[in-house]
């Protein structure tokens, strides 16, 4: 995982026009952050960010400032053409590490101490204060699963758990029994939770429910600071979190951000393995971007591949050949949250729920030889050539 992190910040400097070497590896005893939501997410991600005009990987000598970091479990990159008078980079760096805690303290899936997990420990089916952050981000998960008619789940984290994966991630897999997911079905099941939001409040309707909101965590966390720099007076940036990204205002080349999507690989990556290829380009006026995908995080047993993304709806993980989606929405909570959601579905249903509701969506399949595009007419009006 870690060199996945490498690997994506490497590409993001390249991105750029920065010339990069390979980060060096740090010491074994340097802190290793294990936060709440997106150590999965991140490795399934392949976005590179803010191209420079004459293409994927020309130079520029106009390079905007930037603050890169480590926050929830995963790295962050925030990128400003420039400040306003009064404005630091220590000041934005401090207001990001502040929101970025506070978000990780509500819905923390690795700290007991969090309110989602002090949540899914209470045995109780009254209604359990929250902070407003985790009402939030609640009331959208329900939002995006009845959407998906229950692909997408914020119940879905005893069967996460029983396979091995999120916070309770095992080095050796093992498939269950039938019983034991029968037994973690009775658990989950997204019209068991209830959300409020004055008073923000959660509830469960049996004891034993419990939620994981690491789905829609980064969107979050990148639409909150952006409410922030905008009370700062900034007017222009990029921020990027665990893969999610929001764009607002002009580059430094004084257009809309642009940013690039690989091409999802089908096997393990490398020390530093070589950038894939580009799917395509997008421009960003004022929108936000992510991606989510299957071909990273899996175990293998039995002859078969078993992803770390779980139906809901049969309590195993998906067996559809979608192995990247991407959403291009105005928050970049919707378009973390659809993401998920739409990889759950599969290819058909995805595009059918896309199309049907004019979202801007890129679908990536894969069969034995080849990777096959989808782009919905939304999508397709943001993307722009190699030599634009």
């Amino acid at each position: 995982m870690k060199k996945l992190l490498m690997r994506m910040d490497l590409v993001f400097r390249q991105a750029q026009g920065e010339k990069c070497v390979p980060p060096r590896r740090r010491h074994r005893h340097a802190r290793r952050v294990r936060s709440p939501s997106h150590w999965i997410r991140a490795a399934c991600v392949w976005t590179i960010i803010s191209m420079s005009p004459q293409g994927a990987w020309s130079e520029t000598k106009t390079e905007p400032m930037a603050i890169r970091g480590h926050a929830m479990g995963t790295t962050y990159t925030l990128k400003f053409p420039s400040l306003p008078a009064g404005v630091t980079k220590e000041l934005i760096a401090k207001t990001a590490d502040a929101l970025f805690f506070e978000i990780e303290k509500a819905v923390s899936g690795y700290r007991a101490d969090s309110e989602v997990m002090r949540f899914n420990a209470a045995r109780l089916t009254d209604w359990f204060p929250v902070s407003p952050a985790t009402a939030r981000l609640a009331t959208e998960a329900l939002r995006v699963a009845e959407v998906s008619g229950g692909a997408f789940d914020p119940t879905v984290d005893p069967l996460v758990r029983l396979w091995g994966f999120g916070a309770a991630r095992r080095t050796v897999h093992r498939v269950p029994a039938q019983s034991e997911i029968d037994a973690a079905l009775a658990r989950v099941g997204w019209r068991k939770l209830s959300a409020r939001i004055d008073p923000p409040a959660l509830k469960k309707s049996q004891p034993d429910v419990a939620i994981d909101l690491s789905a829609l965590t980064s969107g979050y966390a990148l639409d909150e600071l952006g409410a922030r720099l905008d009370a700062l007076g900034l007017r222009d940036y990029l921020l990027e979190l665990g893969g999610a990204l929001k764009a607002k205002g002009r580059s430094q080349h004084a257009r809309p951000w642009r940013t690039g999507i690989e091409e999802p690989g089908m096997g393990g990556d490398a020390e530093m393995p070589k950038p894939r290829r580009l799917a395509c380009r997008v421009e960003l006026a004022d929108k936000s971007i992510s991606t989510s995908g299957s071909s990273k995080q899996f175990f293998e047993a039995e002859g078969r591949r078993f992803s770390h993304l779980i139906d809901a709806r049969t309590g195993w993980p998906v067996t559809h050949n979608l192995v990247a989606v991407t959403v291009v929405a105005d928050s970049c909570l919707e378009a973390d949250a659809l993401d998920t959601a739409l990889m759950a579905m599969g290819p058909e249903a995805a595009w059918k729920l896309a199309s049907a509701r004019n979202m801007a969506v890129l679908l990536i399949s894969h069969t034995e030889r080849e990777l096959t595009k989808r782009t919905t007419p939304a999508f397709q009006k943001l993307t722009v050539s190699e030599g634009d």
